[in-house]
């Protein structure tokens, strides 16, 4: 008699590359988790940014690394969060300092911390760095990590931890040269602005005294335009003061010699005339 005995065949089951056996059969987990257990990763809510002030330092000056943490979608920081901020003291040729961090304010973008501070913007470290005095020149990275948990602005749940390594190139070299501030001239006790533009930009009626050739101010009335001297002495008779004036044509005078000059072209006309008719 042969009896029959049902044998269970095996299965294989494929494991994907970089997936846990034992999560198979399992519902997918978020992809922002990286292992089982552990909070989410929350680097998609914010963006760093770093810099150096200024950007370029001379071996042994010194300077200020500004990290930005712009939070993005509708993460925000808590004023009581924890707050990470590590690296190393000495990144050859680059000694770096405490950093500090800006105080937070109520929030005006979401009511739920109107009267709670918190970052919902950007969060801003200073760390203030000095370069050593044999440093060569060059570009040399500093590393700085940075770990806090970011919340969601609108509801307050916990989005994640954002945990990451921001990189920050400090340039040694020679130092930059200072911009030069051009500061307005300084005016004495006249105004020299709102004149005539045809004088020279002085005030109308009076010669600019920067002219080549032009007559020295006196503590009198203002000189006319062709007025060659100051106040001429006062009449004797009436006190008053006129002002000295070049030597100028009697009145009529002109007139005459026009006249004069008109009569003897007519009288040459007329002899030509008459010694032609001859």
């Amino acid at each position: 008699m042969i009896l029959a005995v049902a044998i269970p065949r095996a299965t294989a089951q494929v494991v994907a590359p970089g997936q846990n056996p034992a999560d198979i059969g399992r519902p997918p987990r978020p992809a922002e988790w990286d292992r089982e257990g552990e909070e989410p990763d929350a680097r998609r809510y914010v963006a760093a940014l770093a810099g150096l002030k200024p950007r370029r330092l001379a071996p042994g000056a010194s300077g200020v690394v500004t990290l930005v943490l712009a939070l993005q979608t509708k993460g925000v920081l808590l004023a009581g969060s924890e707050f990470q901020v590590t690296y190393s003291r000495e990144q050859q040729p680059v000694r770096l300092g405490a950093w500090t961090r800006e105080q937070p304010k109520p929030s005006e973008r979401y009511p739920r911390f109107a009267d709670v501070p918190v970052f919902d913007d950007t969060v801003e470290v200073e760390i203030p760095v000095q370069v050593d005095q044999g440093a060569r020149h060059g570009s040399f990275p500093i590393r700085i990590n940075v770990t806090f948990p970011v919340h969601d602005g609108a509801s307050g749940s916990e989005l994640g931890t954002y945990r990451n390594s921001v990189v920050c190139s400090v340039e040694v070299g020679a130092p930059l040269p200072r911009p030069t501030v051009r500061r307005p001239a300084e005016s004495g006790g006249d105004r020299s602005s709102g004149g005539d533009p045809a004088v020279g930009g002085s005030e109308a009626g009076a010669p600019d005294p920067t002219t080549p050739g032009a007559p020295a101010p006196t503590g009198g009335d203002p000189i006319e335009p062709g007025v060659l001297g100051g106040a001429a002495p006062a009449d004797a008779a009436s006190g008053a003061v006129e002002p000295s004036r070049g030597p100028s044509p009697e009145p009529g005078r002109g007139a005459t010699w026009v006249w004069a000059a008109l009569g003897a072209l007519v009288l040459g006309l007329a002899a030509v005339f008459l010694k032609r008719r001859a």
